[in-house]
């Protein structure tokens, strides 16, 4: 996978591109655009900022349609994912469209649980992310 140096990232995310990426990811793109439309999300998606504008754009929707179950996608590809969704759970303003999505976040993790036994790990982090996320809601804002 090729490197992106944070200033470009950067300079991708302030032109609005990422949010842009969101509905090419509806689209069925090919294995190779999947995979640079997720390296891309990985990238940005540090800055919470950068965040907000991916769920307005509608991100979950995306990242939990069926593009990941597809045979032509490749591991690597979802391993990004999982980094994405892990980014997304860090920060507790995403907290309502994650629960929007929670049945099919599940799923995500279910289905590469048992067909990606490579990313068990990965989606053992999803599952431990999002129940803390959950946890800190009710502890806090109850």
């Amino acid at each position: 996978m090729a490197q992106t140096a944070p200033k470009l990232a950067k300079a991708i995310a302030d032109a609005d591109a990422p949010a842009q990426l969101v509905h090419v990811g509806l689209h069925n793109p090919t294995p190779q655009t999947l995979h640079c439309i997720l390296a891309v999300f990985f990238h940005v998606s540090d800055d919470f900022s950068n965040q907000s504008r991916l769920v307005e754009e509608g991100i979950f929707k995306f990242l939990t349609s069926e593009w990941y179950k597809q045979p032509t996608t490749r591991e690597d590809t979802v391993k990004l994912a999982c980094g994405v969704f892990i980014k997304f759970f860090s920060n507790v303003r995403n907290s309502q469209a994650i629960s929007e999505f929670e049945k099919e976040i599940q799923e995500f993790i279910d289905y590469n649980n048992e067909h990606r036994p490579a990313l068990k790990q990965l989606c053992v982090a999803i599952q431990v992310s999002i129940n803390f996320l959950f946890f800190f809601i009710i502890l806090y804002y109850n």
